[in-house]
């Protein structure tokens, strides 16, 4: 069962779900996809009703959804406990934290209503910290937290941007009205595309690394994957999904999840984003990187990478090359601090700048809040394009309209 809803479903998972037929809930932006396909002249979507979609829901259907806009509709029209339980276990930064210390997690955390913020001794916290929604999306109010100067200037971007947050996502997908302050994590940190099977246990299909140009960045800019990144991290990162569902009970469920691993092998959550992969169609890295469509897989089958299976079988039965030379990337376009929406890119322009270019979603900004998502592909020569990719500064790409 998939559901599509704004703000964006990429096109090659709805070209999945017209080829094969996997049922989608019937809802005005499923209908608008619809349209779309029959004017290409394709087939169109397998639209089920409301009483259709809550009914193999209930009965236990894997689900798939798009963006975590459609959260809201699980929440109020299904009831398997098993699963609206796993999204509240997922999505609730302070209940996920509380369910993680069981399997030795430990982390401070506090949470403050948003109109306690401006009352926070922030000296008294244990700096540095990260300051973000309890329940949020991507970097959307994620703020690095050294000294009290920071914490005053979070405080007062929170109130100045709330307004832009609510008008882009529903409460849902992002609250504005309690913060989590987290102690920072050390370490490298990763993304994962992955879900637990019926037996609960973690199969890995998409593994990044997600490198920023300092430690108080949080941008999205720079995610990236290689064959070499999958087998040095594929079966670790499995082996800790395992431990880290003892505590959260997951089934027949697929999670976009973020972690920290240190230089003594300690791995730490940062989140478990539920019912989806990477956002904005960032998952689809698989399809241009390897040929193959997460969400596909893990409606249809259980192949990913386990805690003991060998990761060349799983290259293999997915048609990936052993000896591929190549390091696939993808990046969010994010709007340059103090830019407002109403903005263009010069694309042409910022093309000029990196090789190898696979495809680029480009968005609406005041749809999408962002600018676009571009995937590519590495070489050994080329690597440094990357860092471009990481660091550079957007502006003078950003056109005014």
């Amino acid at each position: 069962m998939v559901i599509l809803t704004a703000p964006f479903a990429a096109p090659n998972l709805v070209m999945w779900l017209s080829q094969s037929g996997h049922a989608v809930l019937d809802n005005d932006y499923a209908r608008i996809q619809n349209e779309g396909l029959a004017d290409m002249g394709y087939a169109t979507l397998n639209l089920v009703d409301e009483a259709e979609a809550v009914e193999r829901l209930n009965a236990g259907e894997r689900l798939y959804t798009s963006a975590e806009n459609a959260l809201e509709w699980v929440e109020q029209h299904v009831d398997n406990p098993q699963l609206t339980a796993g999204i509240r276990a997922c999505k609730d930064k302070e209940v996920f934290r509380r369910a993680l210390e069981s399997v030795g997690s430990p982390l401070f955390y506090k949470t403050f209503d948003v109109a306690e913020l401006g009352d926070v001794d922030p000296t008294a916290l244990p700096l540095p910290v990260v300051l973000k929604p309890v329940v949020g999306f991507c970097s959307v109010g994620v703020y690095v937290i050294k000294d009290a100067a920071d914490w005053a200037d979070a405080v007062a971007q929170i109130q100045q941007t709330t307004e832009q947050w609510t008008s882009l996502y529903p409460a849902s997908v992002v609250g504005t009205g309690r913060f989590i302050v987290e102690q920072m994590i050390g370490g490298q940190e990763f993304a994962l595309d992955m879900y637990y099977d019926g037996q609960g246990r973690a199969r890995i299909l998409n593994l990044f690394q997600h490198d920023f140009s300092s430690p108080e960045d949080t941008k999205d800019r720079l995610y990236w994957t290689s064959c070499d990144l999958l087998r040095t991290h594929g079966n670790e990162f499995a082996r800790w999904l395992d431990q880290a569902n003892q505590a959260l009970g997951l089934r027949d469920f697929c999670v976009h999840v973020e972690l920290r691993r240190d230089d003594d092998g300690q791995i730490v959550p940062i989140e478990f984003n539920p019912l989806r992969f990477a956002g904005m169609g960032g998952t689809d890295l698989a399809w241009y990187g390897y040929g193959f469509i997460t969400v596909e897989e893990y409606l249809t089958g259980d192949q990913g990478i386990t805690a003991d299976s060998d990761v060349d079988d799983f290259l293999q039965t997915m048609g990936i090359p052993l000896d591929s030379p190549y390091t696939y990337s993808m990046s969010v376009i994010e709007l340059p601090a103090g830019r407002g929406l109403d903005v263009g890119f010069d694309w042409d322009g910022f093309y000029g700048n990196i090789t190898d270019v696979l495809a680029t979603y480009q968005f609406e900004p005041k749809v999408h809040g962002a600018l676009g998502f571009v995937f590519k592909r590495s070489t050994a020569d080329t690597l440094q394009e990357l860092d471009w990719l990481r660091d550079a500064d957007l502006t003078p790409y950003v056109v005014d309209l």
